[in-house]
């Protein structure tokens, strides 16, 4: 017998797998497409590190470059390395990515050249430096003369790195600029596919709802249904009528209550008619007994007047004979008063 416990379980479990599918299946896709949209934002935020702080990078070099107070050059060198640091981590966060590898290849190789030019400027400003250090412990004119030479010179080399590491600039942010365009197509089309896949994850939880509403709507209406036609069935018979029966043959408690409900029925219209076959039975007997005891009372009528009848003539019969006696006493009667009398007359006699 499948019980109602087990259909609702197997109810609950259909419904339970159906939504973990399509948890599983939500999941799985916003968290491709939730990774894939936070690795395209870091290449986006990437690109535009990599031109701000390439910028800020030109405006600190020039600024060490002109500045002749030795005081602020720990700061600004201080600044120019962290921008350094962001600027290779933003470079870094491009060459891991596999993705755009055409200009990532050529801002690999700018990068590279970048690190060159920056050390020739970083070797031409501290041979300036240097110089300049010991220009001020040179006294003779000739000699400072040189030295101021090379020193200019070295400021040309500073300037001519400059320029080159601008132009390295102009190149990574070129590269970068096709990167960053290729990342805003991308990540417009990951937008796209996350607000599909949200329509198609409404879509699919819509049905998973439907789907757990349609199995309780199929078995609580089988099981409504069943309880509603006992119901009716149970009114007829409290009314009266057994002819009725409960037709459910589901395999479960009600319908096993069912059953036994329509044997109930069966053994009391069993019952109601074998009552209805002796009140027949007990009808007939009576209407026998009555024919019975009428013919009887007739019978003892007609022996009533019969007898009242032979009770009228034997007494007639009687009556007579007592009149017969009473004549016959009368006459004995007189017969003996006469013989006292000639008794009497005799005794006189003598």
């Amino acid at each position: 017998m499948k019980k109602i416990r087990t259909q609702l379980l197997t109810a609950f479990l259909a419904s339970a797998v159906f939504l973990v599918a399509v948890s599983l299946y939500v999941n799985f896709f916003v968290g491709r497409l939730s990774s894939a949209i936070y690795e395209t934002t870091l290449l986006k935020r990437a690109t535009d590190d990599i031109a701000i702080h390439s910028l800020s990078i030109v405006n600190v070099l020039t600024l060490l470059l002109l500045e002749t107070d030795l005081e602020k050059l720990p700061a600004i060198k201080a600044e120019y390395e962290y921008y350094m640091d962001h600027f290779h981590h933003a470079i870094g966060t491009l060459e891991n990515s596999k993705k755009f590898e055409k200009y990532i290849v050529a801002i690999d190789k700018q990068h590279r050249n970048f690190m060159v030019e920056t050390k020739k400027l970083a070797e031409a400003f501290n041979n300036r430096f240097e110089k300049e250090n010991t220009l001020k412990n040179i006294t003779n004119i000739q000699k400072a003369a040189e030295i101021r030479e090379k020193i200019n010179n070295s400021k040309l080399e500073e300037q001519y790195y400059l320029y080159k590491i601008k132009n390295i600039f102009v190149e990574i942010n070129t590269n970068t600029a096709h990167v960053a365009k290729d990342i805003d197509d991308s990540l417009n089309e990951l937008l796209k596919e996350s607000d599909r896949q949200r329509s198609v994850s409404f879509i699919v939880i819509f049905l998973s709802f439907v789907f757990g509403g349609a199995v309780v709507f199929v078995i609580s209406k089988k099981i409504v249904g069943s309880v509603e036609g006992m119901v009716l069935v149970v009114k007829k018979a409290a009314a009266g009528d057994f002819s009725q029966r409960v037709n459910i043959k589901s395999k479960d408690e009600i319908g096993y209550l069912s059953q036994v409900f329509n044997q109930m029925l069966d053994f009391i219209q069993k019952s109601l008619d074998e009552i209805k076959k002796k009140d027949e039975q007990l009808n007939k007997i009576n209407l026998e007994l009555d024919k019975k005891v009428t013919e009887r009372t007739a019978e003892l009528e007609e022996l009533k007047n019969n007898l009242e009848k032979t009770v009228e003539e034997r007494t007639k019969q009687l009556q007579k004979k007592v009149d017969e006696l009473e004549r016959f006493q009368e006459l004995t009667v007189g017969r003996e008063l006469k013989m006292i009398e000639l008794k009497k007359e005799m005794e006189k006699l003598k």
